[in-house]
């Protein structure tokens, strides 16, 4: 048997483990269905699970609250959340433990300034993987052109009839040699047109973990 949990991982379960102990209602900010949040909240009698306004608007008044995240969830959406919980329950004591990894955080940011500078944005990972399909809308906000790929076969050659620089990002449990796949494709696109009219220059921009 190989343990192959994510070390960051096992560290929001302690954190979550740590809270219940100090007599804290543990809130966990993330998906209700997401596996990590179900590995989280599992062996627990008690808990709440929130992701936007309106479920922490649902929230029922508690002495004190333990608030941990997912580990994947985007960091302004969890310090926006703990916020909104300190203000509704301000007679509460509200402790955060913030528990969203550090790859996360450095990717999410890096995707920001990525996505301000392209055309379009590629990127890659699983069509289940939370982080992935956060990158796709942090991108969005930034770049009209966004499109999510597992593979390097799901590239389409019509998405780059009108782009000159193309952003490549991907979740960060996405292999290596699928980033590497993507980019080649892309480069065989850029010179092979294959009837498909390309756009002078083509650049693409590779973000770098």
């Amino acid at each position: 048997m190989i343990e192959a949990t994510c070390p960051l991982v096992h560290a929001a379960h302690r954190a979550v483990t740590r809270l219940v102990r100090e007599g804290f209602h543990p809130v966990i900010i993330g998906k209700r269905d997401h596996v990590e949040v179900r590995g989280m909240t599992g062996d627990l009698d008690a808990f709440d699970v929130v992701l936007d306004e309106e479920d922490v608007a649902k929230l029922c008044e508690r002495p004190r609250f333990g608030v941990v995240a997912q580990t994947t969830q985007p960091v302004d959406r969890v310090r926006h959340l703990v916020r909104l919980i300190r203000e509704r329950f301000p007679q509460s004591e509200v402790s955060f433990i913030d528990t969203v990894c550090q790859p996360t955080k450095q990717r999410q940011n890096a995707a920001i300034e990525l996505a301000q500078k392209c055309d379009a944005v590629i990127v890659i990972g699983g069509t289940h993987s939370n982080n992935t399909h956060e990158l796709v809308k942090t991108c969005a906000r930034f770049c009209a052109q966004v499109h999510h790929v597992q593979t390097a076969d799901d590239l389409q050659m019509d998405w780059f009839a009108s782009v000159q620089i193309v952003g490549i990002t991907a979740g960060t449990s996405t292999p290596d040699s699928v980033i590497n796949a993507v980019e080649q494709r892309l480069l065989q696109i850029t010179l092979v047109p294959m009837g498909v009219k390309m756009a002078e220059g083509l650049l693409w921009v590779r973000l770098t973990n």
